[in-house]
């Protein structure tokens, strides 16, 4: 018996509870899901009371996304889906440079949505985003001084 999402492929990077139940249902409607999961991590080895529901129909891979050569991975790319909705799109990483990411699948017609930048390093904008919030330069650099704000450690300015 074929189920009725079983022609599809999903990439699983969620971590929070709701994305990780979102994907069960795909996968328990057939969706062929890939879990990608850090390595390290150690909370993929705790055992939660529903871990095994909220990962039942799932394959895993364990994959650096933040090593050069993880995000090249063709967990996605060189997918016919893919390739035929014309999905990926590149943007520039603060670090690695021009980098290829999935787009949106969904094309709607009054409110199209794009992917304009990549995702940014944790703390990336901290002083642009204290700027427009008013903050002045030395009240930024002293929240900096004090530990109460971090920046982003090796970005390409």
């Amino acid at each position: 018996m074929s189920l009725p999402l079983s022609r599809f492929r999903v990439i699983d990077l969620t971590t929070v509870r709701s994305g990780p139940t979102c994907t069960k249902v795909l996968a328990d409607f057939g969706a062929d899901v890939l879990r990608v999961e850090r390595p390290g991590d150690a909370a993929r080895d705790r055992a939660f009371f529903d871990a095994a529901d909220l990962h039942r129909n799932k394959k895993s891979l364990v994959l650096n996304l933040q090593h050069p050569k993880g995000y090249t991975v063709d967990q996605v790319f060189a997918d016919s889906q893919v390739a035929r909705s014309r999905l990926v799109r590149e943007v520039e990483h603060p670090l690695w440079g021009l980098v290829s990411v999935l787009g949106l699948p969904v094309m709607l017609s009054c409110t199209p949505a794009q992917v304009r930048t990549a995702a940014p390093l944790s703390g990336q904008h901290t002083r642009e985003v204290l700027a427009g919030l008013g903050y002045d330069r030395t009240a930024i650099e002293g929240l900096l001084a004090d530990g109460v704000v971090e920046e982003a450690k090796g970005a390409k300015s």
